[in-house]
C-alpha cells in the first residue's frame, strides 16, 4: 500500500460536501474534531496526497469509505504481488495499539489527562469505558508519545504535549499479570522500575517509606484493569489502596496522583544556593512551554511567590555566599514579577478564565479555595478549651469536606493550637506491628507541627522495636518540652481504617486504645480529635475507651458560603454568574460542598469554549448543558453511593423516588407497599443524608444525586 494517498477528482465536490453534512461549519473546526493539521485537511479536501493513515481517519470521519474516494494509479502492466517493505498493516483488531503512529482521535480526553500531568498540586484520573473502546491503547499512547522520535510519527501528530517529557519516568501496570496480584509482586515490580532498592521485606509500610523518601522526579503509573485489581486480588484490598492514595495526597507534597502517579523532579546535586536557582529556572522553563497566557501566569506567580519568600530569607542570612547572590535574586524577581503583569493583561484580553476547584483531591493548607465552616472551628475551639479534655468526633457523609477542614483548621483556630494532622488510610494503618505504627504515628506528627513552624524531636523505626510504646510514650515527653504552652490538635483522620487494622490483628485493641485514652486523660497538652463517616457508637470496641465523645457534626456549607464558592472561590475571579445561573448551582447541589465544586468546574470547561465575547458571564442555559458532564466526570462519587452506601433495597427506593421527577416527595405509605419491612432501610437513607422526610412522606435531599439515581 502507498505511504500517501489522495481524493481522486471525480470525487472532490462529493467529499467538500460531506463537511457541511456532517455538521462542520469550517475546516478549522474539522480539523479541531480529528485531532489533524489544519494544512492535512486543505490536502485532503483539495485532491493532494496526504499520509494514507490520515487519509482513512479523515474519510471515516466524514462518513465516506476511504477505498471509493481514493485515486488509484492506472496500471501499466500486469497486476504483481506487491512488497509491503516489511510495513505491516496501519489497522489493528486483537491487541491494544503500542506504537503512537497508529493511535487515532482522543484530542480532548489527552488534553484533560495531560493538563492533569502538568498541574499542581496533582490531581488524580480514571479512564472508564466501555470493552474494547481503546483503554489500554490510550495508556500506551500517554506513555509513549511524547519520547517518540518524530520520523515514527505520522506527519504534523502533536506529541509535544509536556514541557520537559525527558524527565518523566512512565510505568505501565498490567494487573491482569499474576506478578502484579500479590503486595510483595506488585510493589517489587515498581520500585525495580524505578531503579530503587528493593527492601526485606517488601511490605506496605516499607514501600511507602522509600518513595516517600527517595522519590524526587516525576513518575506517571499507568494502572490498566484496575478493576481486576479491586474486585480479584485479596491482597490488594482496601487497605492498600488506602494507603496508595494515603501516599500520594499527604506525603508528596502534592506531587503524587493515580492513576496518574506523579512524582517532583529529581534533587541535583550542587551546593543549596545553585540548587535553589535551578529549580527556578526550570519552573520559568515550564512556566514559558504552557500553551496559554493565563496558564503562563499562573505558574510564574507561583515563582514570583517563591523568589519573594528567597529573598527574606536571604535577607537574614550572613553567609557570604548568599550575599553575593542576593543582588541577582532581587533581579530576576524583578523580571518575572514585570513579565506576569504583561501576561496579566494578555489574559484580560483574551477572557480566559482560571479553573480554581479541586474535585479530586482534599483542599490543602496552601490552597486559597478552602470556603467556610468558621462555625464548625468556634464548636472544636470551645470543646477544645473545655477542662474535661473531652475526646471529640467530626462526622459527617463521603466528600463533605472532613479531611479538607482538617487540612485548614490551623486556619480556624488559635496560633496556641497546633495541628498535627494524620492519615489513618495512610502509613500509621499500613504498618505490620506497633513498632510501624508508632514510627509512622509519630513522623506524621513532625510533618504536620513543622508546617505549623514548630520543630518536634525525631524518632527512629530502630529505638522503638525493643519496647514500642514505652518509647514512644518517652518521646512525647519530649514533644511536650517542644510545645512549650501551645496545645497539639492530634486529628486522627479515617479513624474507621485503624479499626479495621485493629480487627484484623495487625495491632493489639487494648495497647492502641488505650495509649489513645492515655492522652487524653493523662496528658493535658494533647487534644484528641477523631473524624470519619461513621459515629462510635457504630464502634463499640472504640465507645469503651473513649467516654463522652463529641460529636461534631459537619454537612452541607452554608448558603451565604456556597454562593461565595460559586461567585468569589478565589482572588480575582473573573467568571460571572446571572442571578438565576447561581439559584440554580445552588438548587442541583443544595451546597454540598464536593458538588458545588464539580458542577462549578464544569461550567467553567464549558464556557472556555465559547467565544470570548460570551465567555465570562455563566447563564442558567449554561448551569443545564454542565449537568450531564458533571454526573460524568464526578462518577466516582455517585457509584460510591450506590455501591457502598447503602444495600439492593435501598438503591430501588432511591430509583424509585428518583423516577418520580425533580422535588418529588413520595408518601411514606407509598413507599411501604413498594417495599414491605423497609423502616431499617428508611432510617439508614436519612443517616446517610440521601432522603430527607417532609410531612408523610421522603424526597431526595439533592438533585444532582437523584439525577444520577435516574
Amino acid at each position: 500500500m502507498a505511504r500517501s494517498l489522495r481524493v481522486a477528482p471525480e470525487y472532490i465536490k462529493k467529499v467538500k460536501s460531506a463537511l457541511g453534512r456532517n455538521s462542520y461549519p469550517s475546516q478549522q473546526t474539522f480539523a479541531i474534531e480529528v485531532g489533524i493539521s489544519l494544512s492535512t485537511v486543505k490536502n485532503f479536501l483539495t485532491g493532494k496526497p496526504v499520509d494514507y493513515l490520515n487519509f482513512v481517519e479523515l474519510s471515516k470521519k466524514l462518513g465516506l469509505d476511504w477505498q471509493d474516494i481514493a485515486y488509484k494509479e492506472p496500471e501499466t502492466q500486469p497486476n504483481k504481488p506487491q512488497s509491503t517493505n516489511g510495513e505491516a498493516s496501519p489497522f489493528i483488531t486483537g491487541t491494544p495499539i503500542t506504537q503512537p503512529r497508529y493511535f487515532f482521535g482522543r484530542e480532548k480526553e489527552l488534553k484533560r489527562l495531560f493538563n492533569l500531568l502538568k498541574r499542581h498540586p496533582l490531581q488524580n484520573a480514571a479512564i472508564i469505558g466501555k470493552k474494547r473502546s481503546g483503554k489500554t491503547s490510550l495508556l500506551h499512547y500517554l506513555k509513549n508519545i511524547t519520547t517518540t522520535p518524530a520520523e515514527q510519527l505520522r506527519p504534523e501528530q502533536k506529541s509535544d504535549w509536556l514541557p520537559h517529557p525527558e524527565n518523566y519516568c512512565w510505568i505501565f501496570v498490567d494487573l491482569q499479570d499474576a506478578r502484579m496480584q500479590s503486595r510483595e509482586g506488585l510493589l517489587k515490580y515498581i520500585l525495580e522500575s524505578l531503579k530503587m532498592q528493593v527492601p526485606k521485606p517488601c511490605d506496605l509500610d516499607h514501600f511507602m517509606d522509600v518513595v516517600s523518601n527517595n522519590l524526587h522526579f516525576p513518575t506517571v503509573i499507568l494502572l490498566d484493569e484496575i478493576s481486576v485489581g479491586l474486585q480479584r486480588c485479596p491482597e490488594l484490598d482496601d487497605g492498600f489502596w488506602e494507603s496508595l492514595r494515603s501516599l500520594a495526597t499527604n506525603h508528596t507534597d502534592g506531587n503524587l496522583a493515580f492513576d496518574s502517579l506523579v512524582i517532583d523532579e529529581l534533587e541535583i546535586e550542587v551546593s543549596p544556593l545553585l540548587r535553589i536557582f535551578s529549580r527556578i529556572s526550570e519552573n520559568v522553563d515550564a512556566a514559558l512551554n504552557q500553551a496559554s497566557a493565563y496558564n503562563q501566569r499562573l505558574l510564574l506567580r507561583d515563582v514570583a511567590d517563591n523568589l519573594n519568600l528567597q529573598l527574606q530569607n536571604f535577607v537574614r542570612s550572613t553567609d557570604k555566599y548568599t550575599v553575593r547572590f542576593y543582588p541577582i535574586i532581587k533581579s530576576w524577581r524583578e523580571i518575572v514579577t514585570n513579565y506576569v503583569d504583561e501576561l496579566a493583561k494578555i489574559t484580560e484580553l483574551r477572557q480566559e478564565i482560571n479553573l480554581p476547584y479541586i474535585t479530586g483531591n482534599p483542599i490543602t493548607l496552601e490552597q486559597e479555595i478552602f470556603t467556610g465552616r468558621d462555625d464548625i472551628g468556634l464548636r472544636i475551639e470551645q470543646l477544645l478549651l473545655d477542662r474535661r479534655r473531652l475526646p471529640l468526633l467530626l462526622y459527617g457523609q463521603r466528600r463533605m469536606g472532613k479531611t479538607s477542614l482538617l487540612n485548614n483548621i490551623g486556619k480556624l483556630l488559635p496560633s496556641t493550637i497546633i495541628p498535627m494532622f494524620i492519615d489513618l488510610q495512610g502509613a500509621p494503618s499500613s504498618a505490620s506491628d506497633h513498632a510501624g505504627f508508632l514510627y509512622n504515628l509519630a513522623r506524621d506528627m513532625e510533618k504536620s507541627a513543622k508546617k505549623q513552624g514548630v520543630t518536634l524531636p525525631s524518632l527512629t523505626r530502630e529505638v522503638l522495636k525493643s519496647d514500642p510504646f514505652t518509647y514512644f510514650y518517652e518521646w512525647l515527653d519530649k514533644v511536650e518540652e517542644a510545645l512549650e504552652q501551645n496545645t497539639a490538635l492530634l486529628a486522627l483522620d479515617e479513624f474507621e481504617v485503624l479499626d479495621n487494622a485493629i480487627a484484623k490483628g495487625r495491632f493489639d485493641e487494648q495497647d492502641v486504645l488505650g495509649m489513645l485514652r492515655h492522652l487524653i486523660q493523662h496528658r493535658p497538652r494533647f487534644k484528641v480529635l477523631l473524624a470519619g463517616s461513621h459515629t462510635i457508637e457504630e464502634y463499640q470496641r472504640w465507645a469503651s475507651y473513649l467516654i463522652n465523645v463529641q460529636v461534631v457534626h459537619i454537612s452541607y456549607l452554608k448558603e451565604a458560603e456556597a454562593r461565595q464558592l460559586i461567585e468569589h472561590p478565589v482572588k480575582d475571579f473573573t467568571l460571572r454568574y446571572e442571578p438565576d445561573a447561581v439559584e440554580r448551582v445552588l438548587q442541583l447541589t443544595r451546597c454540598h460542598p464536593f458538588l458545588v465544586q464539580l458542577l462549578c468546574a464544569e461550567i467553567i470547561v464549558l464556557k472556555n469554549e465559547q467565544d470570548p465575547s460570551i465567555r465570562r458571564l455563566a447563564t442558567l442555559a449554561d448551569v443545564e448543558a454542565a449537568i450531564p458532564a458533571a454526573l460524568k466526570s464526578g462518577g466516582f462519587f455517585f457509584a460510591d453511593i450506590q455501591n457502598n452506601q447503602v444495600d439492593t433495597t435501598g438503591q430501588a427506593i432511591l430509583r424509585f423516588i428518583a423516577a418520580q421527577g425533580e422535588g418529588a416527595i413520595v408518601s411514606r405509605q407509598t413507599l411501604l407497599q413498594q417495599f414491605p419491612d423497609a423502616n431499617i432501610t428508611f432510617s439508614l437513607l436519612l443517616q446517610r443524608e440521601l432522603i430527607e422526610e417532609v410531612d408523610d412522606g421522603y424526597r431526595f435531599q439533592v438533585e444532582l444525586i437523584r439525577r444520577w439515581f435516574v
